[in-house]
């Protein structure tokens, strides 16, 4: 019976190579059956699958390879159900067996069968891949985030107002709004000329008017900004909780991954475009942006003028950025400021009403295991680290200076500092932000003179409020 069944089985198999490879089963060629390309394939031999399509059973009904191969497995069941039933008889008496109570021989069976049929789901050209985004991806992100955008306008006050407008976002249902400084300027008080209580006023700010995705229209009122971070907070009395937004973390952003912008350009209000990361770590200097102590998101998204403070989401619909601005001599490369930083500013503002930050009187590079090794080429006597940041200049009469850093050293750790973590221009500013008016130790690697410890103490740099302008280097705030 085994015998029997195995030359069954075989039988079985040959047949399927012959339908799969489009050759008949006695001699010549099927009518209307095509002939394939003698090729190495997965089924053995020189036969090859027919590039789209094969005859089955009747030569003037093409069908697909996915349903040949559905047929054939169908086909294998059949006999495999048949050989089941006559074992069972053979084996019982006369009483038909389920494939349960015969569980030697399906394993038998199913052995034999692997190894002549072939392989249905290497072949099978519709066979199921990795998993694809929805149509609706992007439409899905917008949705969850979409009500608590908003559209900012400005008019100025005077005899001839001069408006201006943008984007914002809600981010607490008491009607708390964040936006850039930049599109809430003509909002802000004047500086006063001449200085001191003897100036005088150059005029009062603009009016604030808040719009939202659902038409509602509030009047807001700038609570502070920040020209060095360009951000602002705005509020609106609503008497009830409006929607927000959730934000989420930037520092999880990798480049190529989708973003959507949401925001109001060119007074077009609930516009959505999207694109990808380009660069989750854009320095400022890289930008010509002076002053700016933020690394920037890069992204092909459409942002243009009115989408300034309107939220770049990921595909969860959360904020991870706050458009900022684009660059004019090019399409595809716009920025947005990282959420983290907004929060951190956001922070700061509610606690001191200022942002806070450290000034030292030093430049900073900070350096790499290759560019390590560049300047100990350069220099033997450069200090022997493979990370660290170096000081390549030292403001005379400032903190550094009385601290005793010297031009040249490499600060490789400060107290404080995460243990095993590589020392980083931005790790360092925030220890110092932390540390302001406060002793901070510093180890620092010396040319010729080995390892110190120096005390630090950093100053307040200067507040300024306002909104900040046009940055050079050929990029505009939208």
């Amino acid at each position: 019976m085994r015998r029997r069944l195995s030359k069954d089985v075989q039988l079985l198999a040959l047949r399927s190579r012959q339908l799969w490879s489009g050759m008949p089963s006695k001699g010549g060629a099927a009518p209307g059956v095509p002939k394939p390309e003698a090729a190495p394939s997965a089924l053995g031999g020189s036969g090859t699958l027919p590039e789209s399509r094969l005859s089955w059973a009747d030569p003037r009904r093409p069908v697909s390879i996915s349903q040949g191969a559905l047929a054939l497995i169908l086909m294998g069941g059949v006999a495999l159900g048949a050989q089941h039933d006559r074992l069972g008889v053979a084996q019982h008496g006369g009483a038909a067996s389920t494939p349960s109570s015969t569980p030697g021989a399906a394993s038998a069976l199913s052995h034999q069968l692997a190894g002549h049929l072939p392989s249905f789901g290497a072949l099978s050209q519709t066979a199921p891949g990795p998993p694809c985004l929805s149509p609706h991806f992007i439409a899905d992100a917008a949705a969850k985030a979409a009500p608590g955008v908003v559209n900012i306008v400005v008019v100025g006050r005077g005899p001839f107002p001069v408006g201006s407008s943008g984007s914002g976002f809600l981010c607490d249902p008491d009607g708390t709004i964040l936006t850039n400084a930049h599109v809430v300027a003509d909002a802000l008080p004047a500086p006063r000329r001449g200085g001191g209580a003897a100036g005088t006023p150059a005029g009062a700010g603009g009016a604030v008017t808040v719009t939202l995705q659902d038409g509602r229209v509030f009047e807001g009122r700038v609570v502070s900004s920040d020209a060095v971070s360009d951000l602002a907070v705005v509020r609106v009395e609503a008497g009830a909780p409006l929607p927000c937004v959730r934000l989420g973390s930037a520092s999880r952003l990798r480049v190529g991954e989708w973003v959507v912008a949401l925001g109001s350009p060119l007074h077009l209000q609930n516009s959505v475009t999207a694109g990808i990361v380009s660069c989750v770590d854009r320095r400022a200097a890289e930008l010509g942006l002076a002053g700016a102590r933020t690394d920037y998101i890069q992204t092909d998204a459409a942002i243009n003028r009115g989408n300034s403070g309107g939220p770049l989401l990921n595909l969860a619909g959360e904020v991870v950025g706050i458009s900022c601005m684009k660059a004019l001599a090019a399409d595809g490369v716009s920025f947005a400021i990282p959420v983290d930083t907004a929060i951190d500013v956001m922070r700061q503002l509610a606690a001191h009403g200022r942002v806070i930050r450290p000034h030292v009187g030093i430049k900073m590079l900070e350096l790499t295991r290759h560019s390590a090794a560049r300047f100990r080429e350069r220099d033997p006597g450069f200090p022997d680290v493979t990370a660290g940041i170096l000081v390549p200049a030292v403001t005379p009469g400032s903190p550094a200076d009385r601290a005793g850093l010297r031009q040249g050293d490499v600060v490789t750790g400060w107290a404080g500092a995460a243990r095993g973590a590589p020392p980083t221009t931005k790790a360092l500013v925030a220890a110092l932000g932390d540390s302001i008016g406060k002793p901070l130790v510093l180890q620092v690697a010396r040319p010729g003179a080995g390892t110190l410890s120096l005390t630090l103490v950093a100053q307040e740099v200067p507040w300024v409020g306002g909104a900040a302008g046009a940055g050079p280097n050929g990029n505009a705030r939208p």
